[in-house]
């Protein structure tokens, strides 16, 4: 079972790795920290339907702005998570998406940007042996 950890990371003015946080920045951690644990434990418990996802689109490849089976595959997926708003052909493209969710909460937003499509090759490289 592999285990995804998520870890918030904010340069300081030096380049160091401890977050660059003034006023109020023990609020600021806390809350960083709050809604990073509630994306692990959102995409742990999700975490056997997400390889199925993964190796569906990896069985069935598509080309891009062709990823009609990865677009299904996936709106599907999210429409049926709780809470979970998903708007189909977004940007005027037919397998473009958005799924969004609010929490009512103020905080930080998320956004995750993933292309579904690969490049079609321009030829199959032709392999010629000789001794």
């Amino acid at each position: 079972m592999t285990q995804i950890k998520l870890t918030p990371y904010i340069p300081d003015k030096e380049g160091g790795s401890e977050p660059a946080l003034h006023n109020g920045e023990d609020e600021l951690r806390d809350t960083y920290q709050e809604f990073l644990s509630g994306i692990d434990k959102y995409v742990e418990i999700c975490q056997a339907r997400l390889w199925e996802l993964n190796k569906y689109i990896h069985d069935n490849p598509e080309l891009a702005f062709q990823e009609h089976k990865a677009h299904n595959a996936l709106t599907t997926f999210m429409k049926s998570q709780e809470g979970w708003e998903v708007e189909l052909s977004a940007y005027s493209l037919e397998t473009a998406w958005i799924a969004t969710f609010n929490s009512g909460k103020h905080g930080p937003v998320v956004s995750f940007n993933a292309e579904m499509g690969m490049s079609k090759l321009s030829s199959t490289p032709e392999i010629k042996l000789s001794h």
